[in-house]
Formats: C-alpha cells, sequence, structure tokens
C-alpha cells in the first residue's frame, strides 16, 4: 500500500502548524529537524553510566522455565547497560543485543558488541527460552544509500550477520535502521526481505512517526516477523518538553501518540500480529521558562533513566498528565522531567494487551535497575489467569 506521508503532505502540515503559531508546541512539533526518527542513535550518543554506579545484583525469577509470557515482550539491552545477569529473564522473550554497525562496503563493524555478549545472554535466557537476537544498526545516510541499494552489499552484509549468529547459536535479526531516506523505501523492503530468507526470525526497528513516508509498513510487516514501533521521542531532545511516549492525544499536545501511532500503522497495513509497542524506560530533563506546561525550553532535553527519574519526583513532587497518561516533575523552578514509570507504563503496556498487538517492549533494558513493581505489572498483564 502506497503511505500518503509525503513530502508534501508533511509540508502542507508543517506549513498550517507556523499558521497556528505553534510549529514547536506538543507531539505534533517534527522530531530531529531533518524529519528523521531516530531515537536509539540519539540514545546512543547521549546515554552512559557513571563508572562509579553500583552494580545490581542478579535478578531472581518468579516464574517457572516453562511458563513464558502469554505475548511478545521484547527488549534491547544496550552494550553500556547494567550486566546481563540483573535481567528479568522469566518476563521476557526476546532480548536484542545493540548493536553490530553497517559499513559502506556492507561488512560490519563493533561485532565484539555481540561477540562478547552473546554467550551469557543465550546462558541467561535459555532456562526460560528468550529469543536472542543481534541488532544490526545503521544511522548514517550515505552508508544506507551504498548498502541497501546494491546487491552484493546487502549480499555481504548478510553473509556477515549469519557468520556471527551461526558462531554464537543466536536465533535472530533486529534491523534498526534510522532516518531512512524516502528514495531507499523499496529497497529496505528488499533488504528486509532476503535478511528474513536467511535469518529463522527478524524484527525491524521501525519509526513512531514516519514523516517522510520512508517505510513501507504492509511490505514490511509481510516480509518480518515484527515491527518494533519506537514509541519515544514524541517530544525529543531539541523540542519543547512534554511526555514522550503519551499514550493518547489531544488537548494541548496535538494528536500524535503511542494510539494514534498504532492506528497509522493499520491504516497502512500492519497487521497486529506484527506490532510490538515499544516503550521508553527513560524520560527527558528540559530547562524552562517555569513551571507552565506545555513550557517553553530554554535549553535541549538531556536523557534520564527510569531508575534516576524515580527519586527526583518522590523528591520534589510527581505531577500527572491525565490526558497522555504520563507523570512528570519539577527538579527547580527553571526545569521540567517527564518520564514514565510502572504505572504510565503499565498503562501503556495494558493498551498493547487490549489492542491484540503482537505485544510490547522497552528501550532499554536496565535502564529501571530492575524495578520489582514494574516487572510485577508485566508479570501481572503477560500471565493472564495465572
Amino acid at each position: 500500500m502506497v503511505r500518503s506521508s509525503s513530502w508534501g503532505e508533511r509540508l502542507g502540515f508543517m506549513v498550517g502548524l507556523i499558521l497556528l503559531g505553534c510549529v514547536h508546541q506538543g507531539t505534533d512539533s517534527e522530531p530531529f529537524g531533518d524529519g528523521a526518527w531516530m531515537p536509539h542513535a540519539e540514545q546512543a550518543a547521549e546515554t552512559r553510566y557513571d563508572s562509579d554506579r553500583p552494580a545490581l545484583d542478579g535478578y531472581v525469577p518468579s516464574r517457572e522455565p516453562d511458563d513464558r509470557p502469554d505475548v511478545t515482550v521484547y527488549g534491547y539491552w544496550p552494550y553500556w547497560g547494567e550486566s546481563l545477569g540483573t535481567l528479568p529473564w522469566d518476563q521476557l522473550t526476546h532480548v536484542a543485543l545493540f548493536g553490530v554497525e553497517l559499513t559502506e562496503d556492507g561488512t560490519l563493524a563493533q561485532t565484539h558488541r555481540w561477540t562478547k555478549h552473546a554467550q551469557d545472554a543465550l546462558q541467561f535466557g535459555g532456562s526460560h527460552d528468550v529469543r536472542i537476537h543481534l541488532t544490526l544498526i545503521s544511522f548514517a545516510d550515505d552508508v544506507q544509500a551504498s548498502v541497501l541499494t546494491d546487491p552484493e552489499r546487502r549480499a555481504r552484509a548478510i553473509s556477515e550477520l549469519s557468520a556471527l549468529l551461526d558462531a554464537e547459536g543466536g536465533h535472530g535479526l533486529n534491523i534498526d535502521i534510522e532516518g531512512l531516506d524516502n528514495d531507499l523505501k523499496e529497497d529496505f523492503v528488499t533488504f528486509v526481505e532476503e535478511c528474513s530468507a536467511a535469518f529463522d526470525e527478524v524484527v525491524v526497528a521501525m519509526p513512531a512517526i514516519d514523516w517522510s513516508g520512508s517505510y513501507d509498513y504492509d511490505a514490511l510487516s509481510n516480509a518480518s516477523d515484527g515491527l518494533f514501533i519506537m514509541g519515544y521521542g514524541y517530544h525529543w531532545s531539541g523540542g519543547s518538553p512534554g511526555p514522550i511516549a503519551p499514550l493518547y492525544g489531544g488537548g494541548v499536545w496535538g494528536e500524535r501518540s503511542l494510539s494514534w501511532s498504532v492506528e497509522d500503522y493499520r491504516a497502512y497495513g500492519a497487521t497486529d500480529d506484527k506490532i510490538i509497542l515499544g516503550l521508553p524506560l527513560y524520560g527527558r530533563q528540559w530547562g524552562t521558562r517555569g513551571e507552565a506546561v506545555p513550557g517553553s525550553a530554554t535549553s535541549e532535553g538531556s536523557a534520564v533513566t527510569y531508575s534516576a527519574a524515580l527519586p527526583v519526583a518522590q523528591e520534589k513532587g510527581r505531577s500527572w498528565d491525565a490526558q497522555t497518561y504520563t507523570p512528570y516533575t519539577f527538579p527547580s523552578a527553571s526545569e521540567q522531567l517527564w518520564y514514565d514509570d510502572a504505572e504510565s507504563l503499565e498503562a501503556k503496556m495494558g493498551y498493547a494487551v487490549d489492542e491484540g498487538l503482537q505485544g510490547f517492549g522497552f528501550w532499554a533494558l536496565t535502564y529501571d535497575d530492575g524495578d520489582p513493581d514494574l516487572w510485577g505489572r508485566v508479570d501481572a498483564l503477560t500471565h493472564a489467569g495465572r
């Protein structure tokens, strides 16, 4: 199906916002300046744990090995995260190790991010039948244009990915190509089809809003085992403060939201059994001109992990935006922190389950410090009647 989110439609939408004087207001503001939806790229560039941060204890499962979640629970584990031994393996169905980098000639770089950790992931996940995926990442236009348009370079990339997966015994591939140009739309579908022919499982990271119409929802749905909607970044670091993963839109926030994105995917041919709703285990803190909501930013928003946001809200006071199901707090009179906690994520996970989607997932595992409140709610939602 041909998507209608063309550059013409996008231009008309932006002109309308300009006339209304609200280009950067709410979730209708365009992310990342050039129309790209690149939350993992942005996080990889800015988010690191401090070296003196105390190590987490190992996780103690609450479910028996054969008692798996009823729906997909898909988590990305970043190479800068806490030990794989701290993950709630009994509450997950898939863990994607982030991430091996694609280069211009189709070869792979940073492969140690996979080879160093794959065996640990397979060992920890094995008793609960968690599927371990290798994440292929590309955030650069020149790399994507070079590889996706060239059959030999695509084949080289697939061959090297296959060698990495076979050597370690991984179960599948996560394709995380962000900021895709519109003229590579068909080439990307071809690449995903070729990957699906080569690997048992293929999941594709997808934008919550495809501003340039670069991702062919129905073709990619047909070609893959799942579309992981990166359902965060509705308010991004360079924009105005607000909920980064609003469940519903409306009011001062505009219409774009998680539920809007799901309906957009459905409208353009993605089937519910392929949609995985990605949710954030992080928030953003902006400098502002006061405590007005919506606010006006005086600085770029910095990422704040789930575990770092909770104590700030506990100390400063937790506010709640009922329209978007999002908590927020004021670290100072000139700062706003919008984040997600166990209550807000329960509503968003529950939405995915109630809508009959394949499931939900998280960017990124260990950002929550293994919060028992959060994972207890995951357990209750994904083990119906048990």
